[in-house]
């Protein structure tokens, strides 16, 4: 059974957000996979010269998860509202600080402009 472009989401977002962390902290992309349990396949093909466009919702969500973001952050009309915490409960990925992940989108847009 071939996925629908609805069971999958872009990886743009995540791609991002791993490139950021790299980066940030110089880690490879297998100390990435291993510091958030990711599979280091799966980090490996994200930050490739040629990454893969989509990915199924499952793997992005899980993905999410290890990452402690919430993926209606990133894909706010494409992820189920049950994905979302209870508002009463603080979601996991709270406890990285927003300025961290504006340094990561900072650092981010200044490698982009940057030769290498």
């Amino acid at each position: 059974m071939n996925a629908t472009t609805s069971d999958r989401l872009p990886t743009r977002p995540l791609r991002d957000w791993l490139r950021a962390w790299q980066i940030w902290t110089g880690d490879s992309p297998a100390t990435i996979a291993l510091g958030f349990d990711l599979e280091e396949a799966l980090v490996e093909d994200l930050l490739s010269a040629r990454p893969p466009l989509m990915l199924e919702m499952p793997e992005a969500i899980e993905g999410c998860a290890a990452l402690r973001i919430d993926p209606a952050e990133f894909w706010p009309d494409a992820v189920p509202l049950a994905s979302s915490p209870p508002p009463e409960a603080e979601p996991p990925w709270s406890d990285i600080p927003t300025i961290l992940r504006n340094v990561f989108s900072t650092r981010l847009a200044v490698a982009e402009r940057s030769p290498i």
